[in-house]
């Protein structure tokens, strides 16, 4: 339970650093989940996003 508490705060650091990945690659390979042509979880350094908070 703390682990999941501390990587909350982290994934909330990363939201208000604007360290985001795009939805649609996170929602892509999400879909592909149990498919013979399965993608690889979005890298970070490839499809970091900048998110401003409005």
């Amino acid at each position: 339970m703390i682990r999941r508490h501390e990587e909350t705060l982290e994934a909330l650091e990363d939201i208000e650093g604007g360290r985001v990945i795009a939805d649609k690659k996170v929602i892509n390979w999400l879909a592909s989940w149990g498919d013979k042509d399965e993608l690889t979880p979005p890298n970070e350094a490839k499809f970091l996003v900048t998110w401003e908070r409005t």
